[in-house]
This record gives C-alpha cells, sequence and structure tokens, in this order.
C-alpha cells in the first residue's frame, strides 16, 4: 500500500514505531485539499490533523510503501479505525497526490480523513504541533508550506 502521510506520521520515530515495514517513497502534495484540526483526540488531549476538500489549497506530505499487514493493521489502530465499527475516528480514504519530483506524475495512495469533522478548527498542543513541523522540516517540506500553513496552527 501506499500511503499519504501528512500530520503526526510526518514523525519518522513515530512511523518507524507504528510501521518498521514502512519505506519512504517520496514527497508528494495533495491538491485541492486543506489542512485542518477537525478531531479531538482523548489520547493526545488535543486537536489533530485532517485533510478537507477545499479548491485551490494544498497539503503537503510524504508517501511511504507499506506492505506489511500486521504495519497496516498497527497504522489503523493508530489512526482509531477499525473496519465495520460505527465510531471510527479517521476512514481510509483513496487520493492521487502528486509526487514532487514531477508533478504530472499522480500516483493512488491512502490518506486518512477524520469521520465527524467538527465545524471548527480545535486547538492543539505544542508537543503535537512539533511532531507535524519538525517532521516536514525533516522531510525538507517546501518551506512556505512549513511557514506558512503549519505555522499557523493554533495550540491552546
Amino acid at each position: 500500500m501506499l500511503y499519504f502521510a501528512y500530520g503526526s506520521n510526518l514523525d519518522c520515530c513515530q512511523m518507524r514505531q507504528r510501521c518498521p515495514s514502512a519505506v519512504f517513497v517520496g514527497k508528494g502534495v495533495l491538491k485541492n485539499y486543506r489542512l485542518a484540526l477537525t478531531h479531538y483526540s482523548s489520547r493526545r488531549k488535543c486537536g489533530v490533523a485532517d485533510i478537507v476538500p477545499d479548491a485551490g489549497n494544498e497539503v503537503w506530505g510524504v508517501i511511504y510503501r507499506i506492505d506489511s499487514e500486521e504495519d497496516i493493521k498497527e497504522l489503523n489502530k493508530a489512526e482509531g479505525y477499525k473496519l465495520g465499527r460505527v465510531n471510527n475516528a479517521y476512514q481510509p480514504i483513496e487520493i492521487e497526490v502528486l509526487q514532487e519530483v514531477e508533478t504530472t506524475n499522480s500516483l493512488k495512495a491512502t490518506a486518512y480523513e477524520v469521520v465527524n469533522k467538527s465545524k471548527d478548527e480545535i486547538l492543539t498542543n505544542q508537543e503535537y504541533k512539533k511532531l507535524i513541523v519538525d517532521g516536514a522540516k525533516f522531510w525538507d517540506l517546501p518551506r512556505q508550506y512549513v511557514t506558512e500553513v503549519l505555522g499557523s496552527i493554533q495550540c491552546a
């Protein structure tokens, strides 16, 4: 499976713990979506990242290849998703993501989106924001995206 990480899974240490078999494929951009904090995580005690359709905007992240069924199960668990459960936090969706190297080369990948999105942004905490921002810097995502989009994430 190709997986597009845009939130806390940008943190390579967290990803390595969740999915040891994950292999970095490249940086990518999801067009016509925006990053938002639309879900309150009782585990993290703060708002957490989501992708929301929004024409003209984009979400940057990284693409991983995950071939281990065990790792995919662990990723589903970490994202609060279980097939057939009514109250999932996130659900996997298939998206088209453009690889940064070749902006015309799109890949089908799986991303996770919040199921019951809050209409209002939910404040996060410094620790969660740091995971995303530090991960984005580690992977060398576009400076403007890190500064403008990630820099504008509101903390409690």
